[in-house]
């Protein structure tokens, strides 16, 4: 190969060179943004300010509704209001507290319940038609958890009739059940038992699991002590 000829090749074999390694490295270059994009892509995005303050929002809600699930069981547990509650039998009577009418925070059928601060009270009973006091207790609210139920006549007491087995077995549909006297209370006001309802229309529809079912029926504590019969003979109309 003469001088030119070797000159001219070696010329183009350096510039095939040049081109593969510029081929390569454009390649690499290439590839590299797609490799870190890929590493990018796996990573969150960092949040807008705007998304910040969404999400310090709605997190300030979920702390705020947490208190308030703990603060409001310990406020009526603490700073609220006794219940008294009573049976009007049909008859239109009245509460006074402390020598003041005391409106029925709630009234369901024949039953009323009536909120009263923690504390001792005297209470009456008063006949509106008459105009005469029926009943006049001295309590105590121990505090605002405290229920009472109170005897609206001197000789008012009351059955506590156990309806539970009578009304699973209504609705397992397996018959009826006689229900069963469990105790007696009065005519002294006294605490109103867990599971029991003073009227027939606030029985539930269902026991509940681990849960019973009474009825507060009244009986007149002046005729002689009754036998549990007699007290479901008297009470028949009363009891579901």
């Amino acid at each position: 190969m003469t001088g030119p000829a070797r000159a001219w090749y070696a010329a183009d074999v350096k510039r095939d060179g040049d081109s593969t390694g510029d081929e390569r490295k454009t390649s690499e270059e290439d590839q590299t943004p797609l490799l870190f994009g890929a590493v990018r892509a796996g990573r969150p995005a960092p949040l807008s300010l705007w998304e910040k303050i969404m999400k310090a929002q709605r997190l300030l809600r979920i702390a705020v509704v947490c208190v308030l699930l703990i603060l409001i069981p310990l406020y009526y547990q603490f700073c609220g209001d006794g219940k008294l509650e009573l049976t009007t039998e049909g008859k239109a009577i009245e509460l006074l507290v402390d020598g003041k009418k005391v409106e029925p925070a709630r009234t369901m059928g024949e039953h009323r319940v009536y909120l009263v601060a923690p504390g001792k009270h005297d209470v009456q009973v008063r006949d509106v038609e008459k105009g005469e006091v029926t009943a006049q207790h001295a309590i105590d609210l121990d505090s605002p958890s405290t229920h009472l139920v109170i005897p609206t006549t001197q000789t008012r007491c009351f059955a506590h009739v156990n309806l539970t087995k009578r009304m699973e077995r209504r609705a397992n549909g397996d018959g009826d059940w006689p229900p069963e006297v469990a105790r007696r209370f009065g005519p002294s006001p006294f605490e109103l038992p867990q599971w029991t309802s003073l009227s027939p229309e606030e029985l539930p529809r269902r026991v509940e699991a681990m849960s019973m079912v009474f009825l507060l029926l009244p009986i007149d504590c002046t005729s002689p002590d009754p036998s549990g019969e007699e007290i479901l003979r008297r009470g028949k109309g009363r009891i579901p």
